[in-house]
């Protein structure tokens, strides 16, 4: 009997574990592909406060909810998933940002399935100067960040979900889908957003637009819309393939793009992120 009453309540007590579990895990996250309400048990989805004023972009991994704002690199709040709603938002609200991060390749490196990272060397009349690019891509969608070495720092974050872009500039609530009147201020600026699922574009400096085109294995560089680069992944990340090539009749304005170094992180992930 004794043993009887003791499974009972074991049974009882592991009924109330995962109960509570379940409810504290439970966060209202918004794709914005679609508008409604997903699960956080899924990861990389974009979600709002309740005011509409904040965007942030949300994972699980190893039982941990990383929360950074976009278009911040250097605030990060990670947080034990078995928290309230409240807390996080709390947490947020009040910038109680927990981890700083002052390295592009050390960014989040979570978030997304495939991470690539890499800096490239401008050579313009013998002066050098070193730029940073970040890419990550979510399934179909991308998420972009420029960050600009010189005097001025213009960061800028695009989502792309098949013909509908998002953009945020320098860490503003994010905007979108853009109209074609946004994208023709955009184009003004020199800095233009291809309307497809692969491809995106930035610019830096301001009158020498960049294209790069990712996918699992490759990511392709026109520069200028004369020189090409190529670089080609293998598996483990290693850079097995780098091609230069001129496909315009003129000389660019820069001479050179060099390569420094990539990183390819492949975050093998589970459905809960674990």
């Amino acid at each position: 009997m004794k043993n009887l009453i003791g499974i009972i309540i074991f049974i009882l007590a592991l009924f109330l574990v995962f109960f509570l579990a379940f409810n504290m895990t439970e966060i209202t996250v918004i794709d914005i592909s679609t508008g409604k309400p997903v699960s956080f048990a899924r990861t990389g989805y974009f979600y709002t406060d309740e005011n509409g004023k904040s965007v942030f972009l949300g994972t699980i991994l190893n039982n941990r909810l990383n929360i950074s704002r976009i278009g911040y690199k250097d605030k990060i709040v990670s947080l034990p998933v078995r928290l309230l709603k409240k807390t996080v938002e709390t947490q947020i609200e009040e910038n109680n940002y927990q981890g700083l991060v002052d390295q592009v390749t050390q960014w989040s490196g979570n978030l997304n399935k495939y991470k690539y990272t890499f800096s490239t060397n401008l050579i313009q009349n013998n002066a050098t100067e070193v730029v940073e690019f970040d890419a990550r891509k979510i399934g179909k969608d991308f998420y972009f960040v420029t960050k600009n070495s010189g005097d001025e720092t213009k960061t800028i974050t695009v989502i792309s979900t098949g013909n509908d872009m998002y953009v945020s500039e320098n860490g503003e609530p994010l905007k979108g889908p853009l109209s074609d009147q946004d994208r023709q201020k955009f184009a003004n600026e020199n800095i233009v957003f291809l309307p497809l699922n692969d491809i995106i574009s930035g610019s830096f400096p301001a009158d020498e637009p960049l294209e790069m085109k990712f996918d699992k294995n490759t990511i392709e560089i026109l520069w200028s819309g004369t020189n090409t680069a190529s670089i080609h992944i293998d598996k483990n990340g290693n850079v097995s393939e780098i091609d230069f090539s001129e496909v315009g009749p003129n000389k660019t304005f820069w001479a050179t793009l060099k390569i420094n170094t990539i990183n390819v992180e492949e975050i093998n992930a589970n459905e809960n992120g674990q």
